[in-house]
């Protein structure tokens, strides 16, 4: 809709202001239900959804012009189902690995039946007159690399989306109003920088923007591995602020360069795979991170707990002293005192696991760079002319 509402030489500009939402939303969102959790009642929410859902319609109603439209044919019910099923397959699989494990009948199950499903679905849709997604376009280049691109800054931006307020909740002990606050800064620069970014895009295209972007947000994703429960809270600000102005860079340039290049007729359709690609490489991202993150929080804590043992002469002495000090029976001490050193190693493993997250997120940005020299800023119809 935005590619048909703005004239090509300022299409930067108008998925710039577009762009402002997609960023702003994931972050202003928490703090918003922060709000309504802590203050009013969480059933809010979800009956929030409903006055913002009305206010979207109306103002779509009103404000949204009519643009031709052509006949969508019969609905594809194969390419439905056989995406549906291959994509909840490997989601599940990918999220009950760890707990099933991998080599486990169950998951090499679900990994077979998702590759089965997934290839008859792009044979499906090769070969129908109306597929469900039209995979055709990804003949364009500069469309696969920039969805390409897509993929790596959305598991980026979900990488700081999710796991930063389980550390500030859970590792700082901070409220869910107080960790909306923390969030909310970095979506601010991506709001005020998303039309600044649009319109470098217009004069220099899309490869200067997104490597830099890209160099920059991997550096600044990086930074977070050094979390710890002492960072101060302004630093955390801080960094938030500077790794939305990379998200910003690497983004949107990604995504209006995707759509630069597609026929007019098409742009529908790629935007639809663009779409799907966002939400599903999000709902990926978590779900290989978390069971990452799992893995390498068992680990660090076994390691930790090491000499953490009741035969650790040099311990249970320390805390006999202190069971003495405060006048408390030398047995009831020692539990007292194993039972704190529990909990102090399964929050440092814990604030230690999200440290390795980011440091994988940092290095999956990271491998876009390579890709993101070779986007190129291109118009529709001239190139939709020579292809076709």
């Amino acid at each position: 809709m935005t590619f048909l509402s703005v004239p090509p030489g300022m299409l930067g500009g108008g998925m710039g202001i577009f762009g402002i939402a997609l960023l702003v939303a994931p972050a202003i969102g928490p703090t918003l239900g922060g709000y309504l959790v802590e203050y009013i009642n969480w059933r809010w929410i979800f009956t929030i959804n409903l006055p913002i859902g009305v206010l979207g319609s109306l103002l779509s109603y009103f404000f949204i012009p009519d643009f031709p439209t052509s006949e969508a044919g019969r609905f594809n019910i194969g390419g439905a189902l056989t995406s549906a099923i291959g994509l909840f397959c490997l989601l599940l699989a990918l999220s009950k690995g760890n707990d099933w494990g991998w080599t486990s009948e169950p998951i090499v199950l679900l990994f077979y039946t998702s590759a089965v499903m997934m290839g008859l679905f792009v044979y499906l849709e090769l070969t129908q007159e109306n597929p469900l997604l039209d995979l055709r376009v990804f003949r364009y280049p500069t469309f696969s690399l920039a969805n390409f691109m897509v993929t790596i800054t959305t598991v980026g931006l979900y990488a700081g989306i999710f796991y930063l307020p389980l550390f500030l909740q859970l590792g700082r002990g901070l409220g869910a109003m107080e960790t909306g606050l923390v969030m909310m800064p970095g979506a601010l620069v991506s709001g005020v920088m998303m039309p600044v970014v649009g319109f470098l895009y217009d004069r220099v295209g899309p490869k200067v923007l997104t490597v830099s972007g890209l160099l920059f947000l991997s550096f600044m994703t990086y930074l977070f591995h050094y979390l710890s429960i002492d960072t101060p809270t302004s630093t955390i600000v801080m960094w938030m602020a500077l790794r939305g102005l990379g998200m910003s860079f690497a983004n949107m340039p990604a995504q209006t360069a995707a759509l630069s290049v597609i026929p007019p007729e098409l742009v529908g359709r790629a935007s639809a795979i663009t779409n799907i690609i966002t939400r599903v490489s999000a709902s990926f991202g978590i779900a290989v991170l978390t069971s990452i993150m799992n893995r390498r929080e068992v680990m660090h804590a076994a390691h930790l707990a090491d000499n953490i043992t009741s035969t650790n002469p040099m311990l249970m002495d320390f805390w006999y002293q202190v069971g003495s000090t405060l006048g408390i029976a030398p047995e009831q001490t020692k539990s007292l005192g194993l039972l704190y050193l529990q909990k102090v190693i399964s929050l440092e493993a814990f604030v230690r696991s999200i440290d390795d997250i980011f440091i994988i997120a940092a290095c999956f940005t990271l491998a876009g760079v390579i890709p993101a020299f070779f986007l190129r800023k291109g118009e529709g119809r001239r190139r939709g002319a020579v292809l076709d």
